[in-house]
């Protein structure tokens, strides 16, 4: 189903912002009650290669839920809860003031912490955590008195969380980042049938993809026509980001949200 006919408006939009050069391609899944309402994509998906319903585009922030519920899942199973401070878990994480932050705090951006340009595409995991770990918590910050958007490091330290309480009752080792994907694989992806999304795409797999690897543009004022980004790059895609590393095609996101209801 292409919602050409069912979604007029929104269709109309998304062609108007490909003319204006807003967006180069875009992907559109809608379903209701079940059923699908429309699926289908537009545009380019990178320089001369059209989008289409199976193109995997990024999901950036799109995918911090998917660490929300792997959280959700541990909790049901009583391995932790959500009121948990994040060094019950993580004891190297109480540095420098933070040992009043939450896990609660943490997923609903109250934490008052972040750590501002956190290079967490160059630096391997261990190294982003240790970053995190002797950074202090920002003069006046207190856990809970208010909402900022954490983008990152906040993310990285539910994926920590993760990581430490299932790898107590399993095999699991190797690269920490690693160690994260496998779980989301494991406790996410496989179970709701996204067989084609990833949360660090591995560069062999990303080469094997191909055409079907859907780049980032930059468009707006700040330049004169959509442009690639410099940052989308195999490497990029590889890093492993609790927060912002989740990619597939959308209808695979839109299953996940069917998944919840």
């Amino acid at each position: 189903m292409s919602g050409m006919d069912t979604l007029p408006r929104t269709m109309a939009l998304v062609r108007e912002g490909l003319e204006l050069g807003t967006h180069v391609g875009a992907q559109i899944y809608v379903s209701l009650r079940g059923e699908t309402v429309a699926h289908t994509a537009l545009g380019l998906a990178r320089p001369g290669v059209p989008m289409t319903t199976k193109t995997v585009v990024p999901w950036l922030s799109a995918g911090k839920p998917l660490t929300a519920a792997l959280l959700g899942r541990l909790w049901e199973r009583g391995l932790l809860d959500l009121d948990d401070p994040v060094a019950r878990h993580v004891p190297e994480f109480a540095q420098g003031g933070k040992e009043g932050i939450t896990l609660r705090h943490l997923l609903t951006h109250t934490s008052g912490f972040e750590v501002p340009g956190l290079d967490w595409i160059r630096l391997p995991w261990a190294e982003v955590m240790e970053t995190i770990f002797r950074t202090p918590m920002p003069e006046g910050g207190v856990p809970g008195r208010k909402a900022a958007y954490g983008a990152q490091s906040g993310w990285f330290v539910l994926g920590e969380v993760v990581r430490r309480v299932v790898s107590k009752d399993s095999a699991e080792d190797g690269d920490p980042g690693q160690q994260f994907a496998r779980i989301m694989r494991r406790e996410i992806f496989d179970p709701v049938g996204m067989k084609d999304s990833w949360i660090g795409l591995p560069q062999k797999q990303y080469e094997a993809l191909g055409d079907r690897i859907a780049v980032f543009y930059e468009t707006g004022a700040m330049v004169d026509e959509p442009r690639v980004a410099a940052w989308d790059t195999p490497q990029r895609a590889a890093a492993v980001s609790p927060g912002g590393g989740a990619r597939g095609p959308v209808r695979e996101l839109g299953r996940f949200y069917e998944m919840l209801l």
